[in-house]
């Protein structure tokens, strides 16, 4: 009995052996196409703080191209971007109608983590911040 069971496995056991051919796991034609790695999005964040009344704040994203507005402080603004290399630009001045003295502090933060900061007091205060975000 046991001779017989052994006799039946032995073609099994030869069958799925290795016989020269592909595994069918094996993709056709050599090694597999990698997959692109996409990075995850950076979240960039623009803060502007300090005591300058009607502040004239200028900055850059690399989906909207340059913006500038007039606006009491603090201001915020923040965007996201999956692009491997991102220039980022932030600036702040007191509006020459507005002689006053004061401060003013501009950040770049990216993904939470203080990416660039700079500051002024004074009268007529101005200050900016530039940077290349690489990933």
């Amino acid at each position: 009995m046991t001779r017989l069971l052994i006799l039946l496995l032995v073609p099994l056991f030869v069958a799925c052996g290795s016989n020269g051919q592909r595994d069918l796991r094996d993709p056709p034609g050599g090694d597999p196409t990698p997959i692109p790695i996409i990075p995850p999005p950076l979240r960039i964040d623009y803060r502007v703080i300090g005591t300058i009344r009607n502040a004239q704040v200028t900055y850059f994203t690399s989906t909207a191209g340059t913006t500038q507005t007039t606006t009491d402080l603090p201001f915020f603004v923040s965007f996201q971007t999956r692009d491997p290399s991102t220039f980022v630009y932030l600036a702040a001045e007191t509006p020459l109608t507005n002689f006053t003295e004061g401060t003013l502090m501009v950040q770049i933060y990216v993904n939470d983590v203080l990416f660039r900061e700079a500051r002024s007091s004074g009268f007529t205060p101005s200050v900016s911040v530039s940077g290349e975000v690489l990933q």
